[in-house]
């Protein structure tokens, strides 16, 4: 069996490129890999509002249980975030997270928590992946065995909403005036960010607050073209702020009143100029190499350095926990915070939003402007099978024809070909590590010349994928 991971775990289609034997693999080869290496004996597996999403996580329970492991399954759909926060406060030395986060409906997929709280880094996925092909047989002789049963179960719905409203409530004033809709998006967050807001006092409405395996027929990614209801609804005035959440409630996206939707690479600097206020941003800053520069002029002005990382919110954690970032972000809508939980985690960042921004959102965006001016970023996918080796494979031609398009002062291949423009303005081309995509992001100094530069970027790579043969 050929596994690979992607940016953050694996995932397919369900029933075909996902199923239960792709599970019971790559739970089986991270159980031996992890009580080898680290002697883990206690496991949590967690899963979201998928099709087929708890009978993975009872396959991974039971593997677990035949190999002697302390496991326990979650009792109800249950956010990304709150069991990566249960792995850590809780002590337990791994979790499985069966999810596919943002994909759309027909897939699924399983994501490595480590004890620490993160995402599992690429040293012990490697591993995992070469003791699939090293140990295929006698895996697959293994979990044949394993008989079906009944696992124990664990609630952490209550105690992760008590810990972040414990958090809030001894660091911020909260203003108790706002009108709040949040839209769960039919995921696992239904519940949770509403519940913890109408608790601090605001008045709340939750739409799509069912789960829904189909996600009402969305697909669950917190983008503008998803959210129209809460969208208009802010719009409307009937709303201060809307918050929204992916599938399995990682990521975050917000509507303001006067201002309306603010994708990722608006929140974060708005948040992060916030935090310093709070005296929290003391060693540093990180970002992935999709997200807005205006992080970087952030860091520079509050003296602190700024690490780029690949896309993909391991590398962040991995920054967090070597203690040289306190807040790290991603232009797909996370954050994730020193004194949390190195993860990203939509329903702590939107509760958090709604308290620190107070409802005057358009104001910190004005702090922002004035200090690092102004910056717009957008992103396009192409479809677009084996688009990390498209790009790995003509690295030099991209390059070459995006530097037409101005005067380059850098060029990065961290993931991707990035390519950073004298004016400040960039242009980023990467391969999809969830879909069969390719990812093009650009920034620039305004709207109209960032959708200019998306537009200048796709003829570039649709004439080079057309002489390639790529569909």
């Amino acid at each position: 069996m050929n596994v690979r991971f992607g940016t953050d775990g694996v995932r397919g289609i369900i029933d075909s490129t996902f199923n239960e034997l792709v599970v019971a693999t790559i739970v089986e080869a991270a159980l031996r890999h992890w009580s080898r290496q680290y002697g883990a004996t206690r496991l949590l597996v967690g899963y979201d509002t998928r099709r087929k999403s708890k009978e993975y996580a009872e396959v991974a329970a039971v593997i677990a249980a035949s190999h002697g492991f302390d496991a326990l399954v979650v009792d109800s759909p249950t956010p990304t975030p709150t069991v990566a926060w249960a792995v850590k406060s809780m002590g337990f030395h791994l979790g499985f997270q069966i999810t596919a986060s943002h994909n759309p409906p027909q897939y699924n997929g399983i994501k490595i928590i480590t004890m620490a709280g993160s995402s599992a880094f690429p040293n012990d996925t490697d591993e995992v992946e070469k003791i699939i092909r090293d140990e295929g047989d006698d895996i697959i002789k293994s979990i044949r065995d394993v008989p079906s049963k009944s696992m124990p179960t664990v609630s952490l719905k209550d105690p992760y909403i008590d810990y972040i409203l414990s958090w809030l409530e001894s660091r911020v004033d909260i203003n108790k005036s706002l009108n709040v809709i949040v839209d769960p998006m039919h995921g696992a967050a239904v519940g949770y960010t509403s519940k913890i807001l109408e608790s601090l006092g605001m008045r709340v409405k939750e739409i799509h607050g069912f789960h829904d395996s189909s996600f009402g027929g969305l697909e669950p990614e917190p983008e503008e073209r998803n959210l129209g209801e809460m969208i208009n609804a802010v719009a409307s005035g009937d709303f201060d702020l809307g918050i929204a959440h992916d599938g399995d409630a990682d990521r975050l996206a917000v509507a303001v009143k006067g201002l309306g939707f603010l994708g990722a690479n608006r929140i974060i600097p708005i948040m992060i100029n916030k935090l310093n206020d709070l005296g929290l941003i003391r060693r540093g800053l990180g970002r992935t190499v999709a997200t807005t520069h205006l992080v970087d002029c952030l860091a520079s002005r509050f003296g602190v350095p700024l690490y780029e990382t690949p896309v993909g919110i391991k590398y962040i954690s991995e920054l967090i926990i070597d203690g040289k970032i306190d807040i790290g972000g991603e232009e797909s809508g996370g954050l994730a915070y020193s004194w949390h939980v190195p993860e990203k985690d939509g329903i702590y960042s939107g509760s958090l939003f709604a308290s620190l921004i107070d409802g005057n959102a358009s104001v910190e965006l004005d702090r922002i402007t004035s200090i690092c001016g102004t910056m717009y970023s957008s992103r396009i996918d192409m479809a677009m099978q084996n688009s990390k080796e498209f790009v790995a494979s003509n690295g030099d031609a991209i390059i070459d024809s995006l530097s037409s398009l101005g005067e380059v002062s850098k060029v990065v291949r961290m993931d991707g070909i990035k390519v950073i423009y004298a004016d400040g303005s960039w242009l980023l081309i990467r391969g999809s590590g969830t879909e069969p995509k390719l990812r093009i992001y650009a920034e620039t100094k305004s709207r109209e010349s960032t959708e200019e530069l998306l537009k200048r970027a796709i003829s570039i790579i649709s004439k080079l994928g057309s002489v390639k043969g790529i569909k």
